[in-house]
């Protein structure tokens, strides 16, 4: 297995600090919470100024379901490969490169919305290529955060970022661009999440870059690379099927997702429009 690069050169001296904040001992993790707190605000405010931009220029639910099934293909359909890359291809650099497009996404959205020439298919490109740039950001967040913490660390690490998530991304993004949203427009919001996504990006390139760590193939095991690609694809697909409570759960979520949150997200934003005061 190759080497782990270190990243504690410039972790500064150890002092006594509460379990859950001892992961912030460390630079590089500290940079990453950033990053990740910027980023996790950009998606809430991109979701919300997101609807209520397919709302602006005359969507309906069927749109707007148009929109967010866009974004869910596209997180589908790389599954599979993004593990497989983020075995292969240094984590930081699939960071960088998923945050840049979702930054220039997210730009362009504002630039068509405040031109007004947002159309729905753009939307859905968008959600899309944002969808499908998820798919590689989290195999590959989570196999980075191993180099840049020690393992002591990580339930820490998993109960700041479990908390970041929903209170960040959950509340405060979307409570911000409804803000934006009522005083000025969806593309504002939207130009929001565009700033906090490029902040976001440029605190990212302030982590230190490590080496990925995977097993090697035993010599005269190895392949050319797309076979062994394909054949690791397999294996995870294999495990998957193989995998009783693996396969559950996923079926299960997916199908709770499409009952519950599929109306949820699609619906509520019409029933408020069409309330007294209920939208912009």
């Amino acid at each position: 297995m190759t080497e782990q690069m270190t990243t504690t050169e410039d972790t500064p001296p150890q002092r006594s600090l509460p379990r859950a904040l001892t992961p912030f001992r460390h630079a590089a993790y500290r940079r990453l919470a950033v990053a990740l707190m910027l980023s996790t605000f950009a998606s809430g405010v991109w979701i919300v100024g997101l609807v209520w931009e397919v709302i602006r220029i005359g969507g309906g639910p069927g749109q707007l379901s148009l929109v967010t099934t866009a974004g869910a293909v596209g997180v589908m359909l790389p599954a599979l490969l993004a593990g497989v890359v983020a075995d292969r291809v240094p984590q930081k650099s699939i960071l960088i490169g998923v945050a840049a497009l979702e930054c220039a996404g997210m730009g362009l959205v504002a630039v068509l919305s405040f031109l007004d020439l947002t159309q729905v298919w753009h939307l859905a490109a968008v959600t899309f290529a944002a969808g499908a740039g998820m798919a590689f950001y989290y195999p590959a967040y989570s196999a980075w955060l191993p180099a840049l913490v020690p393992e002591s660390d990580l339930m820490a690490v998993n109960g700041f970022e479990g908390m970041v998530r929903p209170t960040i991304g959950q509340a405060v993004g979307p409570g911000v661009a409804g803000v934006v949203v009522g005083l000025a427009s969806s593309g504002s919001a939207v130009a929001v999440a565009a700033v906090a996504s490029g902040l976001g990006l440029f605190a990212l390139t302030f982590v230190p870059k490590t080496a990925v760590r995977r097993e090697l193939p035993a010599e005269g095991e190895g392949g050319p690379p797309v076979a062994s690609v394909l054949a690791d694809m397999r294996e995870g697909f294999g495990y998957m099927v193989r995998t009783p409570w693996l396969l559950a759960t996923l079926l299960f979520a997916s199908v709770m997702i499409l009952v519950l949150m599929g109306p949820l997200e699609v619906l509520v934003p019409f029933l408020i429009k069409v309330r007294p005061r209920g939208g912009p």
